[in-house]
This record gives structure tokens, C-alpha cells and sequence, in this order.
């Protein structure tokens, strides 16, 4: 999704995520809009491990229609996200946003609603999940092969895949038809 930041004329390329607890700028979008991050002692944790990032405090995130006040951008490489998607990605928003309001995703419009809190009425058909929300996503699911298992998956709209499951959850569970083939993908986190 596009929004600008503050009163700068650029127009930057964001991705929504559930999996993030915050709000985050790519550290070359920040260096060439010429901004001034504050160093911390503050670690996060994501794909690429645990490390310290600087902030740029008390920002304002605009969209067309929408002034999002009072955000703290932590300030992260995302040149791979960059090369993986084949455009320029500028930062991550999370829960720092989606706390705010009620987002409506339009899939087949590619279009996204900032709605105030409070209730609102879900379209006919499909499927409501209720997740759980603190800081992170996760919703309680069964899955099921050789046979089912009931437990809580982190929903991570950001990922960009399908579902992914860990090894030890697959070795743990043992939920698997032990004579399919599976795939494997290396994956270094932090977690």
C-alpha cells in the first residue's frame, strides 16, 4: 500500500503486516529523505534475527483521506523485501496501525478501508475468522492429514505464502501421512 510520511512529497510503498508489532522505514528510504533516526538500545527480533534499531519518533503517516498521528518508526534494511518483490519497498506497517482501526481488504478490488472502531457488518458469504490480537496475530485452527490438530497459528498477511509450518511443530504434532513427500525451506529468524 502507498502512503506519505509527514509533509515529504514522496509517495512511499509500504507492506501490510500482521506479523510485525510496529511500524518500520526501510534505513535507504530514510537516508534519502534525509532523515535523522535516534539510536537506541532497542532490540527487535524478525527474519533477519535480533538486533538494535533507531527510531524516528512522533511521525505522521498520510493516505489519501487519513492522517495517522503519533507513530514511532523503528528503521530497518528491507533490500531484500526490495529484490524478493522486484519493487522498492519503503517500510512495514503493523499493529501500530491495525490497533488503530477496523481494516477492510478488499481482495478482489486490491482496495483497503480504514474503518473507526466499533462494529461493523461483514458482506454475505465467506468465512469470519476471529483472531486473538495482542501485538501479534494469531488465530486458534484445526489442520488435518493423517489426523487433526487443534492448536494457534500466528496469521501473518505479510509473509507472502500459504502457511508455513515449523519443523518442530511437524515433528511435535506428528499430524503428517507419513508417506507423503514434503518440501523443506530453510528459513533464519530470530525466534
Amino acid at each position: 500500500m502507498q502512503a506519505k510520511l509527514g509533509n515529504l512529497p514522496d509517495t512511499l510503498n509500504f507492506i501490510l503486516d500482521t506479523g510485525s508489532s510496529g511500524i518500520s522505514l526501510d534505513s535507504i528510504t530514510a537516508e534519502y529523505l534525509k532523515l535523522k533516526p535516534v539510536p537506541t538500545e532497542r532490540t527487535i527480533r524478525g527474519i533477519a534475527g535480533i538486533h538494535k534499531v533507531s527510531f524516528l519518533y512522533n511521525q505522521q503517516l498520510k493516505f489519501p483521506g487519513l492522517t495517522i498521528d503519533s507513530l514511532d518508526f523503528h528503521i530497518n534494511d528491507y533490500s531484500i523485501l526490495t529484490a524478493v518483490y522486484g519493487e522498492r519497498i519503503d517500510g512495514i506497517i503493523g499493529y501500530s496501525v491495525l490497533n488503530r482501526y477496523i481494516m477492510k481488504v478488499d481482495y478482489d478490488s486490491l482496495n483497503i478501508s480504514f474503518w473507526s472502531k466499533g462494529t461493523i457488518r461483514y458482506p454475505r458469504g465467506g468465512y469470519l475468522l476471529k483472531p486473538s490480537i495482542n501485538m501479534l496475530v494469531s488465530q486458534p485452527l484445526k489442520v488435518r492429514d493423517d489426523k487433526s490438530i487443534n492448536s494457534r497459528f500466528l496469521y501473518d498477511m505479510g509473509a507472502g505464502l500459504c502457511m508455513l509450518l515449523s519443523k518442530d511443530f511437524i515433528e511435535d504434532s506428528v499430524f503428517l501421512t507419513k508417506n507423503k513427500k514434503s518440501g523443506s525451506k530453510r528459513v533464519r529468524t530470530g525466534w
